[in-house]
Order: C-alpha cells, then structure tokens, then sequence
C-alpha cells in the first residue's frame, strides 16, 4: 500500500474512533455510575478503560468471525 493511502486510511481511522468514543452514550454511563457510587477518579479511568478494551476486543472477533464467512 502507498504511503499516501495508508496515511489517509490511518487519519480516517483515527478520526472516526476519536469521533466515535466522543459519542455520550459511551462514557456518560461511566461518569454517572462513578458520582453515584463515589468512585475516585483513577478508579473511574480504570473501568471505563478495561470496559473500552472489552469493547474494542469483541469488535475485533466480531470482524474476524464475519470475514471467515
């Protein structure tokens, strides 16, 4: 792949993750559980985090399952 094409496809995929994580319903649930249960920040980090890693994870099976069909 040309240089010039993988970095416009690397700018596309960064921006539509930044785009998409930025979305409320991904983070607000997060923010909301924390002050109601009185989470400290790091905590807060760590668990959206780990949830954001389950979530990319699953997207990724999800595609490789997808393309073996």
């Amino acid at each position: 792949m040309p240089s010039t094409m993988l970095a416009t496809v690397a700018a596309t995929g960064f921006t539509v993750a930044f785009l998409h994580a930025a979305i409320p319903t991904h983070w607000l649930p997060f923010v909301l559980v924390a002050r109601a249960r009185g989470w400290s920040k790091v905590r807060t980090i760590l668990v959206t985090a780990i949830a954001g890693l389950g979530h990319v994870r699953s997207e990724e099976r999800t595609s490789e399952l997808q393309s073996r069909l």
